[in-house]
């Protein structure tokens, strides 16, 4: 039964099969992408199943092995969401949604596809028009072959006839997950690059070996090699040219990176990800010859594409709000996205989601941090049967967190410490995130400082310290309430924290934004 669209049909693994043989001993270094790309039945064939191949080798014997590509050379486009979400999920890098609209960034060595059957013939046309060379498979209704009623049609029977074969094979999806009576034809098209945009100018140099200036050097002839040494001497002076030609490329190259080259990249040990020292460093090691121009091209717009992406994700802030947990998620999300196109149109797309969406992704901040009272200690928390018998989340307005506070290692053998210290520091982090977003307060402008007013008495703002902070204003064996921004805090030698909401507006609404983030119905005071 088909859930997602009247045209999904995924494809047989025997049809993938016959569609990528022909392939199979370049597979390992090609590019592909995939149009249409379902559930991803062809690019999970690719890299996971492998196309099973026979090789014989000199003496005769025959062994099999299956040929596969690599799931970082996979690309692919899907319109249905639900599909492209399966997709993401299973890592292929999605770019986007539109194939009749798509304008590649990438250089595609082949393009794998099963396009939907009703119009087969413009999205075979629209991935020969994009592709700048290499191999197109196509899976095609029969009768768009044998019937070239329309222009589109024509000019694709002249393509075939040019350029590639349609070979039917039947009724291949008569017995598939999603079955049909479609007679099927397969395409493949073969474009030869018009010009390779890696190619440099000689300048008219010829492949001649270099001057031997030793045969110089023991003959004492020199007329005889002067054309040589005229070469070499030109080469010398176009490396000169070049190398101020790369330089201020480089300098051109990192002016307009700095729009989307993410800041928190650019210093210490994550120096080494950066866009450009990355494409640097393919560059260098091209000369190994383990990758071509194109490989090293491609690369480079994955990396530059996932730090732009991530530096618009930075620039709109959420992550100061966000819990550890709800990180993690945008951090699935945005190397998701990282694989779309920079795009007005997709840019404009991602704030309209955040927008739409914002209140519910930072309501789960709340609710992972009720979640966590109730994972330390189940008391912080009183259930009540609610309106409908649903059941009501309410946290209590003291709560408990065990082994946060540490008055020192091994006490007993070297004294506590003057001063707590905090353990798990990012579970408190996301309480005062949580707290700021509830309270419409920049944690950024919340205070991580403590200060000594003497040499022993130290002292922190209540109106703007974190909670770690406040722990670390108490002396050890005191047992008094201090204060952060927004809790009377306690801590104890056996390492637990008591919480006081300060403001019950605060504490009443961070329990009514647990119920709706839980999607569930309050009874009220």
């Amino acid at each position: 039964m088909n859930l997602f669209d009247p045209e999904f049909y995924p494809t047989p693994p025997e049809v993938i099969e016959k569609m990528l043989l022909p392939y199979a001993d370049r597979l390992h270094k090609m590019t592909v992408l995939e149009p249409s790309a379902g559930n991803g039945a062809i690019l999970d064939h690719l890299c996971k199943r492998g196309v099973r191949v026979q090789y014989t080798t000199k003496r005769g014997e025959t062994y099999s092995d299956e040929a596969k590509a690599k799931p970082e050379r996979l690309y692919c486009l899907e319109k249905n969401p639900e599909l492209r979400l399966i997709l993401q999920q299973k890592g292929y890098r999605v770019l986007g949604d539109d194939f009749l609209a798509f304008q590649p960034e990438h250089r595609f060595d082949l393009v794998a596809m099963n396009p939907p059957f009703s119009d087969g013939d413009r999205h075979l046309l629209h991935a020969w028009d994009i592709l700048d060379g290499g191999d197109i498979v196509c899976l095609l209704n029969a009768e768009t072959v044998r019937n070239p009623f329309s222009a589109s049609r024509k000019r694709l029977a002249a393509l075939i006839a040019e350029h590639g074969t349609a070979k039917p094979i039947g009724q291949a999806f008569l017995h598939a997950d999603n079955p049909t009576d479609v007679e099927v034809v397969i395409v493949r098209l073969h474009k030869e690059p018009k010009e390779d945009p890696f190619r440099i100018d000689a300048d008219g140099l010829s492949s001649e070996k270099a001057p031997d200036f030793a045969e110089m050097a023991a003959s004492g002839d020199l007329p005889t090699q002067g054309s040589r040494l005229d070469a070499y001497i030109r080469c010398w002076d176009l490396t000169k040219a070049s190398a101020v030609e790369l330089i201020k490329a480089f300098s051109r190259f990192l002016f307009y990176a700095k729009a989307f080259i993410n800041a928190n990249q650019d210093t210490g040990n994550s120096r080494a990800d950066n866009v450009a020292e990355a494409l640097l460093k393919d560059l260098g090691d091209m000369r190994y010859g383990s990758e071509g121009m194109a490989d090293v091209y491609n690369r480079f717009i994955d990396r530059a594409k996932s730090n732009a992406w991530g530096r618009i994700f930075d620039e709109i802030g959420l992550g100061k709000y966000m819990t550890s947990g709800l990180q993690r998620k945008l951090d699935e999300f945005r190397t998701a996205q990282g694989a779309a196109s920079i795009t007005k149109e997709n840019i404009f797309a991602l704030f309209r989601f955040i927008m739409a969406n914002i209140s519910t992704i930072m309501d789960q901040s709340v609710v992972e941090v009720y979640d966590m009272f109730t994972r330390y200690f189940d008391g912080n928390t009183s259930h009540e049967e609610g309106w409908k018998t649903n059941k009501r989340f309410k946290c209590n307005r003291k709560v408990i967190l065990p082994n946060v506070a540490d008055a020192g290692f091994k006490p007993e053998v070297y004294g506590y410490r003057e001063y707590f210290t905090t353990r798990y520091v990012s579970s408190l982090t996301d309480i005062d995130k949580a707290m700021c977003w509830l309270a419409g307060r920049d944690y950024d402008a919340m205070d991580s400082r403590y200060y000594d007013i003497c040499s022993h008495n130290r002292s922190c703002d209540p109106e703007k310290a974190t909670i770690e902070t406040a722990i670390q204003c108490i002396p050890v064996g005191d047992q008094d309430w201090h204060e952060s921004a927004f809790f009377r805090v306690k801590a104890f030698k056996k390492g637990t924290i008591h919480l006081e909401f300060k403001d019950e507006a605060l504490w009443t609404k961070f329990n009514l934004t647990v119920n709706q983030g839980k999607n569930q119905i309050g009874t009220g005071e």
